[in-house]
């Protein structure tokens, strides 16, 4: 393995002091030790900045923290990108932590593969508050294996998710996102600069939407092992905006016409496109009334 690949582990963060101690421990713990940590900080008003400041005084490698005027989740994803180093990003949230070997096995399957992302699995950390919730039940029926229901190709022993999943007929069935959050890649810088950033104009979708803009350019190389830990508790951007109803379906169908729409399955194309079109006219007529 190439030792001297410097990975910028990024971690936007938002009052995030509950959960932010072990999850910087999991940067701290990492066996892949040339390493720097990008915090971004969108003017949190508890101890996450006092956390973040205590761990850098004791850090074994570069911490930098910046102050991020607030404009969004995917702003702050974006800053942290900006104004990292390494050769690779990898994001863990304020709220998530990784394996130890999370970074090194990561690294050794982009280098073996030949590709320029690697996405692992990852386990769901259940906070107390959310034990035995039929909701959660019924959240985790869908979003708890997110690629049981995708293609995934062979290749140099290698597991290799490609643009094919678009044809997929199961595409647009839930759950949307069939890679997973951004904790569960290792991201060449190339990526970026050939993709482009999040986009910021959303809250839900903006991780996927990022994913399949890349996956339009990149095959990704795909662990099974689950090298991340995604935690589910009650204040996570996620689930306020679940409680908030928030609904982002039109805009991801509106970015998957515009970007992918030629390589859907025919049927997925009449069954959704109809559906699509249908729903912008009763927008445009309740705009107009």
């Amino acid at each position: 393995m190439n030792h001297e690949a410097l990975i910028s582990v990024c971690i936007p963060t938002f009052n995030g002091a509950r959960y932010l101690r072990e999850t910087l421990a999991s940067v701290a713990d990492q066996t892949y030790k040339n390493i720097e940590l990008i915090i971004s900080d969108d003017n949190s008003t508890d101890e996450t900045l006092a956390i973040a400041e205590s761990f850098k005084s004791e850090a074994a490698f570069p911490v930098i923290i910046y102050n991020h005027s607030p404009g969004g989740i995917g702003a702050n994803w974006n800053n942290c990108i900006l104004h990292s180093n390494g050769k690779y990003i990898k994001f863990i949230f304020q709220d998530d932590f990784m394996e130890p070997s999370c970074i090194e096995e990561m690294l050794f399957a982009i280098e073996q593969s030949n590709e320029k992302i690697c996405v692992c699995k990852r386990n769901i950390i259940v906070d107390g508050n959310y034990q035995n919730n039929d909701d959660l039940k019924r959240w985790l029926s869908v979003f708890g294996d997110l690629q049981k229901n995708i293609s995934i190709h062979e290749r140099n022993n290698y597991k290799i998710i490609t643009k094919s999943i678009f044809s997929d007929k199961r595409f647009l069935e839930q759950p949307y996102n069939k890679i997973g959050e951004p904790i569960v890649g290792l991201i060449d810088r190339i990526v970026f600069e050939k993709t482009g950033l999040y986009n910021t104009s959303g809250k839900q979708f903006i991780d996927y939407e990022f994913w399949y803009r890349a996956l339009k350019n990149f095959d990704f190389v795909f662990l099974e092992k689950h090298l991340v830990n995604f935690r589910v508790h009650f204040l996570q951007a996620t689930r306020v905006n679940e409680r908030s109803k928030l609904n982002e379906f039109p805009l991801y169908l509106n970015f998957v016409e515009k970007n992918l729409k030629e390589m859907l399955d025919p049927g997925i194309k009449k069954k959704w496109f109809s559906y699509f079109v249908t729903l912008k006219r009763k927008i445009a007529y309740r705009l107009r009334n």
